[in-house]
């Protein structure tokens, strides 16, 4: 399995709007079900990825992510996921 990592001001940020620190995101990274996506809303300079999965506690996230110095996932955002984000979980299943 890959390592993870995050910036800790991007942690702090993601704490104080969601309520909930990044590494609540690792657990996604093992469900089975989870959807990805490549995030194109713009240019980062780097390629972005959306997952939506469940983590340990059932609850459907969704997780932001980048991939750095070969197989590092670097986590940039995890929220809740909207409904949409909820609904495309629940029709993959």
């Amino acid at each position: 399995m890959a390592g993870f990592e995050w910036d800790s001001e991007k942690n702090k940020r993601n704490f104080q709007k969601h309520r909930m620190p990044l590494s609540v995101g690792i657990p996604v990274f093992s469900d089975f079900n989870r959807v990805e996506f490549v995030d194109s809303r713009q240019d980062y300079g780097e390629d972005r990825y959306v997952t939506i999965g469940v983590n340990r506690y059932t609850k459907i996230l969704s997780v932001v992510y980048t991939v750095r110095h070969g197989d590092t996932i670097c986590l940039i955002s995890v929220r809740p996921a909207s409904k949409r984000e909820r609904d495309d979980y629940h029709s993959m299943l």
